[in-house]
């Protein structure tokens, strides 16, 4: 499942580097997580696609490749989308790193 997250700040581990902190909502209740940034641009304010799982929602990761900009004004349906609305995907960028949850929920 996908919505929209908004960056809420960042975190630095000892040894796993800079997340991201994100919340998003689903179904009428928040729901937050941590993202590796990586080599991504992300400040507290910023919007991304979330996948998470439909039964487990914390089971999430913020895709930091697919940025929504606060220039793209959309409807979220409160039960979130089962993939990514091609309005959105025009902005996605080129992929610097596997941080979504493909092993959990896609094959190839």
């Amino acid at each position: 499942m996908y919505t929209i997250g908004i960056v809420t700040g960042t975190q630095i581990g000892k040894s796993s580097g800079t997340s991201v902190v994100y919340e998003f909502n689903y179904n009428g209740r928040k729901y937050s997580g941590l993202t590796g940034k990586g080599y991504y641009s992300a400040k507290k304010g910023d919007r991304f696609i979330v996948e998470f799982g439909k039964n487990n929602q914390s089971v999430s990761s913020m895709l930091l490749y697919y940025p929504v900009p606060d220039s793209l004004e959309m409807g979220v349906p409160e039960s979130g989308w089962t993939e990514i609305p091609n309005e959105i995907k025009k902005y996605r960028l080129k992929i610097k790193g596997d941080f979504g949850l493909r092993e959990y929920f896609h094959t190839d």
